[in-house]
């Protein structure tokens, strides 16, 4: 669930809101502080492999506590896209994202720091 101007709603039904939206839309909300918004203008900007851009944008989400982007910004770290290669971030990145539960988090903690 994503939490909305006080109201809980599953992060389904905005993601199909968000994924549809455009840069320019998305950007509007994303300077509101819109953490799903912000998220997703990063994926976006990764898309057409503007990493740099995609990274400020998954950092600002990663900031307001969206595990998505926490992971993603742990790729773009442990990968060197749109920023120096930083495994260190990376590991910091997926301890906060593991620490709110993600599995996925977890594994990449097993599996790129053996």
């Amino acid at each position: 669930t994503y939490k909305v101007k006080n109201a809980t709603v599953p992060e389904e039904e905005l993601e199909k809101k968000y994924q549809n939206m455009s840069m320019i839309s998305l950007e509007k909300y994303a300077n509101q502080g819109d953490a799903m918004a912000q998220f997703y203008l990063g994926y976006k900007y990764a898309q057409i492999q503007d990493y740099r851009s995609a990274v400020v944008w998954y950092r600002k989400a990663a900031y307001n506590d969206l595990v998505r982007a926490q992971l993603w910004l742990a790729w773009c770290y442990y990968n060197g896209k749109g920023v120096d290669r930083d495994t260190h971030g990376a590991r910091e990145w997926l301890k906060e994202a593991a620490s709110k539960g993600s599995t996925d988090a977890k594994e990449y903690l097993r599996t790129w720091f053996k």
